[in-house]
């Protein structure tokens, strides 16, 4: 008998659910080699499958018996110590398993399961830590941790971790649910007094010239400080972009925003130069690197787009909402106004408006990816006005070509390249309105009309006076 292909077979027949053959298999190594640790270590496994725990544990103590350098047969020990709920046995097991397998990264994330369930909570943290040390895309471990930071009343880290975790494994379903909890803020209160209620914006641009004296203007009263955070190298430090065969050199200025902002005189604005080379995080580095290190700490922050203008009605709705409702992160729904005034696009489920953050729960940002939020948000009744497919034709043209040269740079979804002149310069209600796909998940996509008098006042004040 070729001893080391018997295994392999019994392995494998395992692994795909043919528990018998794999006992049979194993059975006949120890007719032959009774003290065959692999073998008895596979019977353990089988026993346990049958839900035979004490059965599985004899097999596995007479393996490591056999080959106390089993670091597997631990392993599965501790699994079997753990499901029967004899915790501090089984980390004993996994601190055996480590000891010979130091890189065992499975081991430390159900040792810091056991460690969580045996309420050392701070011990697990430590452990689920280095289980992403070994495997950083180890999700069911981010999620482990993300828990173990909710209960610790970290939301900051917890929500980080949990939406790693969906970016690894987008159809986790519990670390979706965990990560749901963590936004809301269920079962946690505030950490950080609210005496007086302060309310920053904050602004990140590099354009934006046709609609940020508006944006401006429909937040103002409602807000204590406005940050506005300019840039005039896209991220990457991309500088040309490879379009219609060529290649095109992107301006260091789109237009006059920055003169635009200024000419408005208001003493709340904080105008700031901050180059931020990365797609992900940006403003996430803007509140914990600039914002919380050198002015008062503010109650809630919201998170807008130069392109966002608020109806009066509907930003004080959105504060008065998102405060009752005790949320940690939430976006409004938004009315895309598409090329000219008198459409729109249908709203896009899947699509933030502006973001609204409650930091009296939160140390610190959580990671805010590349749309400036996290990946699961409750969204409020309250809407904004988008108005960032109405720029002129100038604006859009170098906004496209941005996104192209970002996109080629770091690998990201973009609209095709001819998407500027055949579906924005190019549209027509009647005769080009098909397909307008944006993103990925845009599919026929059309604009419809609307009607002006929903525009927001400060708009209608500006172009229909």
């Amino acid at each position: 008998m070729d001893m080391s292909k018997s295994i392999q077979s019994a392995f494998e027949q395992y692994q795909s659910g043919n528990l018998e053959q794999a006992e049979n298999i194993a059975g006949g190594i120890l007719k032959a080699d009774p003290d065959n640790s692999e073998a008895l270590h596979l019977l353990g496994l089988i026993s346990y499958q049958h839900g035979n725990h004490v059965l599985a544990l004899k097999y596995i103590r007479k393996a490591l018996k056999s080959d106390p350098k089993n670091a597997d047969a631990y392993y599965d020990m501790g699994n079997i110590l753990q499901d029967k709920g004899e915790l501090a046995k089984a980390i004993t097991n996994y601190k055996k398993t480590l000891k010979i397998r130091p890189e065992y990264a499975e081991a430390y994330n159900n040792m810091g399961i056991a460690l969580h369930d045996n309420m050392q909570l701070d011990k697990a943290i430590k452990s689920y830590q280095e289980a992403l040390r070994i495997d950083p895309d180890y999700a069911e471990t981010h999620n482990n941790i993300g828990v173990a930071f909710q209960e610790k009343r970290l939301l900051e880290e917890a929500i980080t971790h949990f939406q790693k975790a969906l970016l690894l494994k987008p159809e986790y379903a519990n670390a979706y649910h965990n990560l749901v909890e963590a936004v809301e803020g269920k079962g946690h209160k505030e950490r950080y007094g609210d005496p007086e209620g302060i309310i920053y914006a904050i602004y990140r641009c590099s354009y934006g010239e046709d609609f940020i004296q508006e944006s401006i203007k429909s937040i103002n009263d409602y807000v204590d400080r406005i940050f506005i955070f300019w840039d005039d190298k896209p991220a990457g430090n991309v500088t040309k972009c490879r379009y219609k065969g060529e290649d095109v050199r992107l301006p260091r200025k789109f237009d006059n925003v920055i003169t635009k902002i200024r000419e408005l005189d208001n003493h709340k604005i904080e105008l700031i130069y901050d180059h931020w080379e990365a797609v992900d995080n940006q403003l996430t580095h803007f509140v914990n690197d600039i914002i919380l290190s050198k002015y008062e700490r503010p109650s809630v922050v919201l998170f807008l787009e130069v392109t966002h203008v608020f109806r009066n009605e509907q930003i004080q709705k959105a504060l008065v909402e998102f405060k009752e409702k005790g949320y940690v992160f939430a976006t409004t729904g938004q009315v895309e106004v598409w090329k000219g005034l008198g459409h729109r696009l249908p709203e896009r489920p899947n699509k933030a408006g502006t973001i609204l953050c409650n930091l009296m729960k939160l140390e610190r940002l959580p990671e805010t990816l590349k749309h400036g939020g996290v990946l699961v948000m409750p969204k409020l009744s309250a809407h904004v006005h988008n108005f960032s497919f109405a720029l002129s034709e100038k604006i859009m043209y170098w906004k496209h070509l941005m996104s192209l040269a970002v996109s080629q740079k770091f690998g990201d979804y973009s609209p095709p390249e001819e998407w500027y002149e055949e579906k924005w310069l190019g549209w027509d209600f009647k005769s080009n309105n098909e397909n307008l796909q944006i993103t990925e998940q845009d599919k026929n996509l059309q604009a419809i009309p609307y009607d002006e008098d929903e525009l927001p006042e400060v708009i209608k004040a500006k172009y229909f006076p």
